[in-house]
């Protein structure tokens, strides 16, 4: 009981100071020896992309590989103060070449789930009120 906790202190704090990358292309031409070299080169360019002066401890594919997915990537700082400032500035990665990654913090498979649940919640509510207009003599939504 004791241990698990502890662990579990130990995995938030280091949740707290990561993000995870979503949506980076995996390169497999290169030798595996090379790939996580050219994932940290990808990373730090992202991060020069929105501004970020934080400096990765830890960058690391997350999960097997498989044909035609892209793995996210999870980028472990020394502090929360510099998880968090990329998490902010990630908005600007919008109309560059790298705006089709997502940057989303460290989150357990739980706390995953009920996000998700929540933006399904929102998609409903959003649908449901969506306002309708006549067109061609027919009630269709806007």
């Amino acid at each position: 009981h004791y241990l698990t906790a502890v662990q579990q202190a130990e995995e938030k704090e280091i949740r707290e100071r990561s993000v995870v990358l979503v949506g980076v292309n995996e390169v497999t031409d290169v030798p595996p020896r090379n790939r996580n070299n050219v994932d940290c080169e990808t990373v730090l360019d992202i991060f020069d992309t929105i501004n970020s002066d934080s400096v990765p401890h830890q960058i690391f594919r997350m999960g097997s590989q498989q044909e035609g997915r892209k793995r996210p990537i999870k980028v472990i700082f020394g502090n929360s103060h510099d998880a968090k400032q990329v998490l902010r500035n990630a908005r600007s990665l919008k109309g560059t070449r790298f705006q089709h990654v997502f940057i989303r913090p460290s989150l357990t498979t739980e706390e995953r789930r009920k996000q998700w649940e929540e933006r399904q919640k929102r998609r409903q509510t959003q649908q449901a009120v969506t306002p309708l207009i006549i067109r061609g003599g027919q009630l269709v939504r806007k």
